[in-house]
This record gives structure tokens, sequence and C-alpha cells, in this order.
């Protein structure tokens, strides 16, 4: 058949997101940093109020400060007198982060 363009390769879409997390170092880093800030907010929340859980989020690791995330100024304010406590309870899980930083973000 003359004349009729090929047509591009489709990716294979029967791959399933696991195995493309595990074949992609970008993405598989991404996925740890994830987990790992995940895993130090469950540590940190014994530090904090509950009434505050809702309004809080994790953030990123950039050793050897930790982001957390609160949707207001007051949250934050109030979050940021909790530090010393959070950081108390984050020592058992992940020794490595000295410092907790606290930004405003409002929820996504």
């Amino acid at each position: 058949m003359r004349g009729m363009a090929t047509r591009p390769q489709r990716p294979n879409l029967g791959r399933s997101i696991a195995a493309a997390l595990d074949d992609s170092a970008t993405l598989s880093g991404l996925l740890a940093g994830h987990k790992r800030s995940n895993a130090c907010f469950e540590a940190a929340r014994s530090g904090m109020p509950r009434s505050l859980l809702s309004q809080v989020r994790p953030g990123p690791i950039d050793e050897p400060a930790w982001t957390v995330f609160a949707s207001t100024n007051g949250a934050a304010a109030k979050l940021r007198q909790c530090l010393p406590s959070m950081l108390e309870a984050l020592r058992t899980k992940d020794p490595r982060i000295t410092e907790i930083r606290v930004k405003v973000s409002p929820p996504v």
C-alpha cells in the first residue's frame, strides 16, 4: 500500500505501574522519598495535637531537614510550637532528620 503513513508504535500500555517504577531510577527514587516522608509523618504525628492532623501533610526530605506543609498560617504557628516533641518522636524512626521545616501550603 503505497502512500500510507506508518503508524508510530504505541507504548506497552499493559505494563503495570509497579514495573514502570522498577524500571525507572527517577520514578523509583521519587516513590522511595514519598514513602520515607510518609513514614516520618507517621512517627512525628504522636508529637502533634489530634486537632492539627487534618491540617498538616508531609513534604519532601532534604537531609537533614524534612518539610511539613500546614494548610493555614494558624496551623503553621501551632505546628512550630510542637516541633520539639515531633523531632523527639521522629528520632526513633529516622535519626538522620535533625530539623523540621514548616511551610504554609493550602490543600490542593
